[in-house]
């Protein structure tokens, strides 16, 4: 039998795939091969971490609002809050495949640990812009946790102007220029929130994807008791959050020649 020599190189180049493959074995390994009239280039790279081919994890982008209360214009002076202010330093979110246990939080505003955020949460302005245009991975996420600072004195405290006064972080402020400290349903100060869409599931975050979540934030008063203090009402922080995703900007508008 003979054999011409474009037919000696196709066996060449198949020959030398399977060698390379029994070469690289079952790790993470990658394999590149071109041929061009029987003349065949194979590349392989094999090794722990992955290789440069690997392809690259899905990414989004997702912005945080949080909406203003009204002031209540018929509730008396005393009971009229016009102010709650807050000092921001942290918002999360936690993916639907950690446990409750887990301390896996994403940080999407990581530039509020140094330069934590003053915001008053009534007002005419729709809405204060907690996070814009964070990446994020491709994930089902379930809840969203806000943390704030602690008062002036505690061994967590963080440095940021207030206009509450005193050693006070987050306050409300009643019309009648009573300043009461700001409560939190955990304790401690911090929020943490169920992420639901407007069907009622979980936010599922996708590729190349944009997501608006709009946090809803308000003081509702509650009993709290204390053998110091007794029966009294508190002013506590309580939230809601909706998921509202969309395609980005690219893929709503397509380009056209």
């Amino acid at each position: 039998m003979r054999f011409d020599s474009a037919r000696l190189r196709n066996m060449f180049c198949y020959g030398a795939i399977l060698a390379a493959i029994g070469f690289a074995g079952c790790s993470n390994s990658c394999f590149v091969g071109v041929f061009n009239n029987g003349i065949g280039v194979v590349t392989v790279q094999a090794g722990n971490p992955p290789p440069p081919c690997s392809l690259p994890q899905p990414r989004a982008a997702i912005n945080v609002v949080a909406l203003k209360s009204a002031v209540c214009e018929t509730c008396t002076a005393d009971a009229r809050v016009e102010h709650v202010f807050v000092t921001m330093q942290s918002v999360q979110l936690l993916s639907s495949g950690t446990d409750d246990t887990s301390k896996d939080w994403l940080e999407i505003a990581p530039e509020l640990a140094n330069e934590p955020r003053h915001m008053d949460l009534v007002g005419n302005s729709l809405s204060e812009i907690l996070v814009e245009n964070a990446n994020i991975p491709v994930e089902t996420y379930r809840e969203i946790r806000l943390r704030f600072c602690f008062d002036s004195g505690s061994n967590q405290e963080c440095h940021a102007d207030t206009a509450c006064g005193g050693t006070l972080r987050n306050c409300v402020m009643t019309a009648d220029g009573r300043i009461e400290p700001l409560h939190w349903p955990a304790g401690t100060p911090e929020l943490v929130m169920a992420i639901r869409t407007l069907d009622g599931d979980s936010l599922a975050v996708l590729p190349d994807s944009i997501t608006d979540l709009r946090l809803s934030l308000q003081v509702q008063q509650a009993f709290s008791f204390s053998s110091i203090r007794g029966l009294r009402l508190q002013d506590v922080l309580v939230g809601c959050v909706i998921a509202l995703p969309r395609w980005s900007t690219e893929k709503d508008n397509p380009k056209t020649d």
